[in-house]
């Protein structure tokens, strides 16, 4: 058993390595995706082996990248390495949803902050140049929008990229785990998504309390907001996960792009039907209406 164990650890060490001189060669254009990827394995082999075993492996990966890759490949995939020992450990102690969310996020905050701010200069990355070229495309369009509002959203776009890296990694890893036969808890699609009525009674009166503050008091604060974009931006994904799961009953599978880019321009119809979505029983409708779908997987 510890032989089979130590064999595996070396693949997989030697899988960090093969991937990083691809990654290399191509001049880190693959960078994020590949450590998106390299979460998997050491998933697995948290999932079969001790966390000492697992922690053995990430070392000895860790080496390899760090011998052949540059420092933001080195950064990402000791992201990629926590991750997959985090997840690894959590299946195995038969941890909840909510549990391998917030452990991969918290992951990736701290792997966006040491990207974005820590070793901005070693990685070659400034958000506050980014943001400014940003600004700068779109002062023409919104005359409205100063520099400070922009670049004060700094934070929030740190926090929005973790979580959409977050979920990409749990989903992904979830895809190729099953078909390693490990049994993950429930479905992370973003189709099964629906908040609560306490949320979303918290979350449209955030909604209504800053826009009123800033259209109507004229209040200006930073904090104000950011309390609209957040509850818009989480009711607005609400209406997106409740069209994503008409698509899914209806097996309407080939329209889930056109909806994912739909966000962009109707963003306020997303949002009314979330709100929509919440308070309603649609789901339920929906689901006893379609008679050909595994309803208890869905529910």
């Amino acid at each position: 058993m510890k032989t089979k164990s130590l064999v595996q650890g070396a693949m997989i060490a030697g899988l960090f390595g093969v991937v990083a001189l691809i990654n290399t060669y191509t001049g880190g254009f693959f960078d994020i995706f590949f450590c998106y990827g390299m979460v998997s394995p050491l998933a697995w082999y948290g999932y079969h082996y001790s966390l000492k075993d697992n922690f053995i492996v990430v070392f000895a990966s860790m080496v390899v990248v760090m011998m052949v890759s540059s420092p933001f490949f080195v950064i990402s995939s000791l992201s990629a390495c926590l991750s997959g020992v985090f997840i690894g450990e959590a299946l195995k102690r038969k941890a909840n949803k909510g549990v391998l969310f917030l452990g991969v996020f918290l992951v990736n905050i701290l792997n966006n902050l040491m990207i974005y701010e820590v070793f901005a200069g070693v990685v070659g990355v400034d958000l506050v140049s980014e943001m400014t070229l940003i600004y700068n495309e779109l002062s023409a369009f919104l005359p409205y929008l100063t520099l400070d509002r922009v670049l004060a959203l700094g934070p929030l776009i740190i926090v929005m990229t973790s979580f959409l890296e977050m979920y990409v990694i749990v989903v992904l890893t979830q895809l190729i785990l099953r078909r390693l036969k490990v049994e993950f808890p429930g479905s992370f699609h973003l189709a099964f998504m629906h908040l609560s009525k306490l949320t979303g009674v918290i979350l449209v009166g955030i909604l209504v309390t800053s826009f009123v503050m800033q259209s109507i008091l004229g209040i200006d604060h930073y904090v104000v907001m950011y309390a609209y974009l957040v509850s818009y931006l989480v009711l607005m994904i609400q209406g997106l996960s409740l069209i994503s799961y008409v698509l899914i009953m209806k097996r309407k599978y080939k329209y889930m792009f056109l909806v994912f880019l739909g966000v962009f321009v109707f963003h306020m119809f997303y949002l009314i039907i979330g709100i929509y979505d919440i308070f309603s029983d649609l789901r339920k409708n929906i689901l006893y209406n379609e008679s050909d779908v595994n309803k208890e997987e869905i529910v």
